[in-house]
Order: C-alpha cells, then structure tokens, then sequence
C-alpha cells in the first residue's frame, strides 16, 4: 500500500544531492518490484509507475480511509457551526513545506492548525488565526470553517516546487481530514484528487488563491448546502475504512 513516493516528492528538493535523490529510487522501485500486488493511492500515481516499467499488479486506492475513535465520531455528528467564509489550512505548517501561507491574501479569513508554524507579531494580520496544533485523531471535532484547503509550495500563485509539484500524483491526508471533518474543501486544479472532489461535488478547484473569492461569491447556498451533505456520506465512509476494503475484496 503506497502512502508516499519519496522519488517524486523529493525529486527537486535542493538540500538532496544526486546521489541522495539515486539512492532514494534505487530503493524505493527495487521494493516496488519486489511486490506481488500495489495499491496506489490514484491513477496519476499508478501511470507514473507504469512509465517508469512497474510491472506488478496495481489498483487504485482513490483516496485514504480516516479512522477515529466512538468518543471523537459522538461528538463529530454533534451540531456544528461554521465561521461564514474562512478557510481552514492544516498539516505542516512550515516555510520548507507550505510557504505560501505567509503570503495568504487579505480579503479572506484563515483558520491555521498544525506544528511549525512561525508567528510574526510585528506583522500580524486581522484575518488569520493560528490555533496549534493537535493529534491527528482529535482534529475532526477541532477543525472550524466553511472549507478546507488543499495547497503547497512556496507561490500563492499556483503550486509549484518539490511540495506543489508533488499533489499531482499524491493523496494529501488533510484531503481526507476535512471530509471526516465535514468541511468541503477547495484545491488546485492540477492536483490528483482534484477530479474525485469535483465530480462527488464535495468542493470546487482553483488555479491560483486569488480565485477563491471569486468562486465563494459565484457559489450559491444550495451549491454549498449539496457540498455539506455529501461531506457526511464520505465522512462515514471513510471512518469505517470503505476505501482500502473495498480494493482489499477486490485484489
């Protein structure tokens, strides 16, 4: 089962040199080959290693199951409240990894959750509240917002670099954070869960981060309403596992 492909994400990280960045897909497609069966977590990533002469057996997860505890899902399906129009961002929260949210526009309201993340108070913005960080399985109750976003790199601009680049083959577990948590969510449109989220109408996709408030005023409440109730499907769904079962009966 892969979770993550270290060849492609890191493939032009700078601080790797040649030999790092050989030596991590030596490893990585000799263990590949050496498997009877691969589940892959979308197309994208399973037509990169057909490419690259992976000829095992391969099936598509489509997307990454989230357990949580019988506490956490009592208090998930609690009624909730959402803050009207801000974005939730979760994960790392680093300037290596996500760099792009210390440049987020102005005209929207941010929730940020997650480790690394560098406060400046000499230039702290009215419309973006850090609120920690917490374990991955209490943030399905913390999580507050009207959506979830789906970005990385250092540009606002489009998702660029070794991070950006990467979410066209992977499958981000915050995608799977924010359906659990019953928060549609937006994302790049090159991403590879971009056309999972778009055809269950679980969100909408953006180019650049400049097009959000364009989308949310072009977004009517029934559009958005839809969105929500299909969140709770999936939200059950992958909290009983549905998606690695399903490819386990079929394997």
């Amino acid at each position: 089962l892969i979770h993550d492909m270290e060849s492609i994400r890191l493939i032009s990280e700078k601080n790797l040199s040649f030999l790092q960045k050989l030596r991590i897909k030596i490893e990585e497609f000799k263990f590949l080959r050496a498997s009877s069966y691969l589940i892959t977590p979308n197309k994208y990533m399973r037509k990169f290693l057909e490419n690259k002469n992976i000829t095992v057996q391969m099936r598509d997860l489509e997307i990454f199951d989230y357990l949580i505890s019988q506490e956490v899902e009592k208090k998930l399906l609690e009624k909730r409240t959402f803050k009207k129009n801000s974005i939730v961002i979760a994960g790392n929260l680093s300037k290596e990894k996500s760099a792009y949210i210390y440049s987020l526009p102005a005209n929207l309201d941010f929730e940020l959750y997650g480790v690394n993340y560098i406060e400046n108070k000499d230039n702290q913005t009215k419309n973006i509240n850090y609120n920690g960080s917490y374990m991955a399985d209490e943030l399905p109750v913390i999580l507050n917002g009207k959506f979830g976003l789906i970005w990385d790199g250092p540009s606002i601009e489009t998702c660029e670099g070794g991070y950006g680049k990467y979410l066209k083959y992977n499958n981000p577990h915050k995608a799977s954070l924010y359906l659990v948590s019953l928060i549609p969510i937006i994302i790049w449109q090159e991403a590879a869960l971009a056309n999972f989220i778009v055809e269950n109408k679980l969100g909408f996709t953006i180019s650049s981060l400049s097009d959000i408030n364009k989308k949310l005023r072009e977004l009517s409440n029934e559009e958005y309403e839809l969105m929500k109730q299909n969140t709770i499907l999936f939200s059950q769904r992958l909290r009983e596992g549905f998606y690695l079962k399903k490819i386990i009966r079929n394997i």
